[in-house]
């Protein structure tokens, strides 16, 4: 069973793992980030209302796609399951805030994008724990040596992003922007490449196509042209 009532109800597991995950990534940020303490308390709200922004966004996204419906059953659109438009829809929109905030706040993007990524990582190494998903079959000589028939798409996610969280947190002598695109250029590259590798992409359980990673992927490109233009002095932001 892949769901808990709890009165009138139904809790997906799956909303149980990732809300794990993100209050491990909200202690993480809150004590062991560069953002703890009073003098990242303003970064951390904004990196918490991002989140907020996007699982409301994500939830109730349904109402502007499903407008007949609204019209007609306003409470059967609540019961309607959130899937691929609402995930885009969610990702605009916490991007967009967070940029108005950057610009609002005269905070650097890298500093909210370094914050994103105390919750991303442990969800994303939580959420593979917990699904265990295989994709397409491995090639005869690899299945040959190794114990898996189809290629453990969860297994690759879960070490990289392992991976990543433990750069995220030890590594400090690198440059924050540095820091982040690396981080991030590895993850969406992993993401895109493990999308080759599987019949039925999904991103934390939501079905997703290509174009979705390579979509993030242009993102991080873009915050790596960012940091070219600061290094060249063109802008102080």
């Amino acid at each position: 069973m892949n769901a808990i009532q709890v009165g009138p109800a139904i809790i997906q597991q799956s909303w149980i793992v990732i809300g794990s995950g993100l209050v491990v990534g909200y202690l993480l940020l809150t004590f062991s980030s560069p953002f703890k303490g009073e003098g990242g308390k303003e970064i951390r709200e904004t990196i918490g209302n991002s989140v907020i922004t996007f699982i409301l966004t994500f939830l109730f996204g349904t109402f502007i796609f499903q407008i007949d419906m609204v019209i007609r059953d306003p409470i059967a659109v609540m019961s309607y399951p959130s899937g691929e438009q609402e995930l885009y829809l969610a990702t605009i929109f916490t991007i967009t805030y967070l940029m108005y905030s950057s610009i609002k706040n005269k905070v650097g993007p890298f500093e909210y994008v370094h914050g994103l990524l105390y919750y991303l990582l442990p969800t994303s190494f939580i959420f593979e724990f917990w699904v265990q998903r295989n994709g397409r079959e491995m090639w005869d000589g690899i299945s040959v040596i190794l114990p898996w028939d189809n290629h453990p798409i969860s297994l690759y996610m879960l070490v990289f992003s392992a991976i990543l969280l433990i750069i995220l947190l030890k590594i400090e002598s690198v440059k924050v922007e540095q820091k982040v695109i690396n981080i991030l250029l590895i993850w969406t590259i992993t993401l895109n490449l493990t999308a080759l590798l599987d019949d039925y992409p999904v991103y934390f359980g939501i079905p997703v196509t290509q174009w979705f990673y390579l979509f993030l992927l242009s993102i991080v490109l873009g915050l790596v042209v960012i940091n070219q233009i600061k290094k060249k002095g063109f802008y102080k932001w």
